[in-house]
């Protein structure tokens, strides 16, 4: 879950992240659900350094905003080439002692909760946030 709040909820937080402020409203106004999943039978295109290194390519997962119709492109690319792989896998850029995925849609891909949907401000949730923003150094205001 770490990675996935880190990607989606923290993206913003800038390097160095020290005395970065950041408004819990703000976050629990994007409306962002965490849903713990497991994925079976899901065939993975590697973008980690090993994949990468195969293909030929320095990096696509590791990107500003402002590139993402780039990285939307080569999914795109990858979405058509590959038609035996359900979707990519990458070190997260914002967490990277995790992996993340993609599932492409329109593949046989069993996604099965493990849990039920959960806000921002549930909780369980809320404090991954608040020890992640800990750790970061930043603050957080109403």
């Amino acid at each position: 879950m770490k990675a996935a709040l880190m990607e989606a909820a923290l993206r913003d937080v800038p390097s160095p992240s020290g005395g970065y402020v950041v408004s819990k409203s703000d976050l629990w106004g994007r409306g962002l659900v965490v849903t713990e999943v497991e994925i079976t039978n899901a065939r993975f295109a590697d973008l980690t350094s090993i994949g990468l290194r195969r293909l030929g390519v320095n990096d696509v997962t590791t990107c500003e905003v402002a590139d993402y119709p780039d990285t939307r492109a080569w999914a795109t690319w990858f979405y058509g080439s590959a038609p035996t792989m359900d979707g990519l896998v990458w070190m997260s850029r914002q967490l990277n002692t995790e992996l993340v995925c993609v599932l492409f849609g329109g593949r046989d891909v069993a996604v099965t909760p493990t849990g039920p949907p959960r806000r921002l401000s549930d909780p369980s949730v809320w404090s991954e946030v608040v020890d992640l923003l800990t750790q970061l150094d930043v603050s957080l205001v109403p």
